[in-house]
């Protein structure tokens, strides 16, 4: 197989789980037909799995073409989910840093186990590695997804959302700038490691103590209304 093919059918093989991933937590609040939004994701995605496979067999790296189309996804996910955008937002950077960790983690395993000077990170064996990672991570990953989710829509505070995002952002922005480039001798470095494995724990950080501010914010609020609510009944007694 051609490289331009090797490199396309990889892309498209460890996109779709991500998006599927992305969407099934919402089933029940897509706008409009799911087959139709499927095909649309499908379409989208071959496009740029095509264009990717282009850059790659013209000696590039691919990773302008997977940026640009993650905004794209992103304005698809807006459309065909019904909720707040800064919502929706704030878990969809949940997922896309769950697709980032994993790639990188199994680039560097796949470098150090099976390096040769001239490997490249979308083969056959790099496909397979990364399903092998998806299948043993992704309960997990939809566990913690799931709760995540119910924590956020159960939460009615447009003002926090506004900002609450950007703190998942900016790590991923800066783990992106820095590790970005899927070259051998970066990958290979455990620089390349530590990078992928202190966003996990960015990841997890952020998300548990805002959704436990959350909790604590949704409390504190329901003790207030109860509050409020004896407070009046002891006034009607008084009258």
């Amino acid at each position: 197989m051609s490289t331009f093919w090797t490199a396309a059918v990889h892309l498209f093989l460890l996109a779709m789980p991500a998006h599927i991933l992305a969407y099934y937590p919402f089933h029940g609040r897509i706008r409009g037909s799911r087959v139709k939004m499927l095909v649309l994701i499908v379409i989208i995605q071959v496009i740029e799995a095509l264009l990717y496979g282009l850059q790659i067999a013209r000696g590039g790296s691919g990773r302008e073409t997977e940026f640009g189309f993650a905004l794209v996804y992103m304005c698809v996910y807006f459309f065909c989910v019904k909720d707040d955008y800064f919502k929706l937002l704030f878990l969809y950077l949940f997922v896309m840093d769950y697709v980032i960790i994993l790639r990188g983690f199994c680039a560097f395993l796949e470098a150090r186990f099976f390096y040769s000077p001239d490997m490249v990170f979308y083969s056959f064996r790099s496909t397979l590695i990364y399903t092998a990672a998806l299948a043993v991570t992704v309960p997990f990953m939809l566990y913690f997804f799931f709760h995540a989710r119910k924590q956020v829509f159960d939460m009615d505070a447009p003002t926090f959302w506004r900002v609450a995002w950007m703190a998942p952002a900016l790590t991923t922005g800066i783990v992106l700038i820095f590790t970005g480039d899927f070259t051998l001798e970066q990958v290979y470095s455990f620089k390349f490691l530590l990078a992928r494995t202190l966003l996990l724990l960015c990841v997890f950080v952020v998300y548990f103590l805002l959704l436990k501010s959350l909790d604590s914010i949704r409390r504190q609020a329901v003790l207030a209304e109860q509050a409020a609510v004896q407070e009046h009944l002891l006034h009607l007694q008084k009258t």
